[in-house]
């Protein structure tokens, strides 16, 4: 499919336009935007045919701009975000085919909002959230296809948001 970049734009504080937009066959990745305050364009977003990138976006707080998004078809990466608490808003995601890589967040607190998702096709990573004090937010995550990697995330102290996982293919 075809892909959605927005990368290395500094200056950037707006992507509205894409109100319409439901579906991206390919990747979404918006890269080094610093002062995009918000992704709200895309609330009518429902499906990723590959992945979500998103890193170096220092301004939005959670992934409010995704409520109808119910499938990636590979991996969603957030990393390297200074603002980022939670993943609220990715609440109606319930199919991810890939990875699920959550790294070097520097407020992320937990993983809120991923109560949907039940089953992972990648791995899981999670690592170098320096806020990160609870996986809750992956209650329900049963089963992954890859492996399981949990590391320097140094204020976690329970790993109780895991508790229902009973498969670990990878």
């Amino acid at each position: 499919g075809h892909d959605f970049s927005l990368s290395n734009n500094f200056f950037l504080t707006s992507v509205d336009g894409f109100e319409n937009l439901d579906s991206i066959g390919g990747t979404l990745q918006i890269y080094q935007a610093p002062r995009l305050a918000s992704l709200s364009p895309f609330l009518s977003l429902q499906y990723i045919g590959e992945r979500i990138w998103i890193s170096y976006c220092h301004s939005f707080h959670d992934m409010s701009a995704f409520p109808n998004l119910n499938h990636i078809g590979g991996e969603l990466r957030i990393g390297r975000n200074d603002s980022i608490v939670n993943l609220s808003g990715l609440d109606n995601l319930a199919f991810l085919g890939g990875d699920l890589s959550i790294y070097i967040n520097k407020s992320m607190t937990s993983l809120e909002g991923m109560e949907a998702i039940s089953s992972i096709g990648g791995c899981l990573y999670i690592m170098d959230n320096d806020d990160l004090t609870s996986l809750s937010g992956l209650e329900n995550l049963v089963s992954l296809g890859g492996y399981l990697q949990i590391s320097r995330n140094n204020t976690l102290s329970t790993l109780t948001g895991l508790g229902g996982l009973s498969t670990i293919a990878g």
